[in-house]
């Protein structure tokens, strides 16, 4: 009877890590719906009669940029219908253009896919013959003939071929804590497994 085989994949912290991290990047998607429409990038109109309010309000120079001379409402009035209308200046640029807002939605909506991707597609499968790995955009079929080494990293667990040749499976991993504090972890397990099954154990 054959050795049965055995699949590998991202722990489950680490597919819990890369959904929270998906869900992050689809609400910074949608973050362009309800921007606010800061003050920044509003207008103040001017009316033709001074406010009520027993303080002077201010309006910046509407010749000037950012922090020229700011003058108070009764004198704004004296420049005539030109300075009806008077956009401020400052830092904020207010909610993004159409164009823009949609190549941000895209590009978060993109990063989320793989995030869910490599928490989901991500595997290394151990049969009687081969390794079959898995990555985020490429697959490896190795045979257990041609594998010289296995070792365990914090990027994932590293084959290399009697060639010299390294692929590295991303779905499993040993964190710099594991390693420093001897703790045995699945990337253990995979490199034993692959150990036995090679010797036909």
């Amino acid at each position: 009877m054959g050795r049965p085989v055995q699949i590998w994949r991202v722990s489950a912290a680490g597919q819990v890590s890369s959904v929270l991290l998906a869900c992050a990047f689809i609400f910074l998607a949608a973050a362009p719906l309800w921007a606010p429409d800061y003050p920044g990038s509003r207008q103040q109109s001017v009316g033709s009669a001074p406010p009520a309010s027993p303080t002077p309000s201010w309006v910046i120079s509407i010749s000037g940029p950012a922090g020229s001379t700011v003058l108070p409402l009764s004198t704004a009035q004296q420049h005539g219908p030109s300075a009806v209308t008077i956009p401020r200046t400052g830092a904020s640029s207010g909610p993004l253009p159409g164009w823009a807002a949609f190549l941000w939605a895209t590009a978060c909506l993109l990063v989320a896919g793989l995030c869910v991707r490599s928490a989901f597609s991500l595997r290394v499968t151990l049969t009687a013959t081969e390794v079959v790995i898995k990555n985020m955009f490429r697959s490896h079929r190795l045979s257990l003939a041609e594998i010289s080494s296995v070792a365990s990293g914090y990027y994932g667990t590293v084959f290399t071929l009697r060639d010299g040749t390294r692929v590295t499976a991303r779905a499993v991993q040993k964190s710099n804590l594991a390693r420093w504090t001897e703790t045995k972890t699945r990337a253990d397990q995979l490199i034993d497994a692959i150990g036995d099954a090679a010797h036909g154990e």
